[in-house]
């Protein structure tokens, strides 16, 4: 018979509370010491309850003290692949504005191609250019004209 599906919510009765959180609390123990027989893993579990003083340590306090040193002096094989809060906003961050400068790029390159289709069509540059803007629409429609030189050898 099927167990049916368990709402997770707060338990507000104290009583089946704590009958729920040792229920609990034996099971965890069962699946760590099972992990550690059929694994040969070392591994421990601390858990930390308002119902008792003490914290529930498995298998002792010793052993958790062993698998916690031994967790702390392994040194960290792939540094790049954990990351922490600052680490990820960081790279975050730099993708963003990687994304914002193409975008930026795209924009100014359909830019200059309207200028160029608004000099063929009015027959001269517009008024107010620097000469950065000259060049830039000169280096553009050189490109535009190699593109269509190399579509046109494509294709014949």
């Amino acid at each position: 018979m099927a167990r049916k599906k368990m709402k997770l919510a707060y338990i507000t009765d104290d009583k089946a509370r704590k009958i729920s959180y040792n229920k609990r609390k034996k099971n965890i123990i069962k699946k760590v010491s099972e992990l550690t027989t059929l694994y040969g893993i070392e591994a421990c579990a601390i858990i930390s309850s308002p119902f008792d003083s003490k914290p529930e340590i498995w298998p002792d306090v010793e052993g958790a003290k062993k698998v916690v040193e031994r967790y702390q002096n392994t040194p960290v094989k792939k540094q790049n692949m954990t990351l922490n809060q600052e680490s990820f906003m960081t790279q975050t961050t730099s993708k963003a504005q990687d994304k914002l400068s193409k975008a930026r790029r795209q924009i100014q390159e359909k830019e200059l191609t309207m200028s160029v289709f608004n000099c063929m069509k009015d027959g001269a540059l517009p008024a107010g250019l620097t000469m950065t803007d000259i060049n830039d629409i000169s280096m553009h429609i050189d490109k535009m004209m190699k593109e269509v030189n190399d579509e046109i050898t494509q294709r014949n």
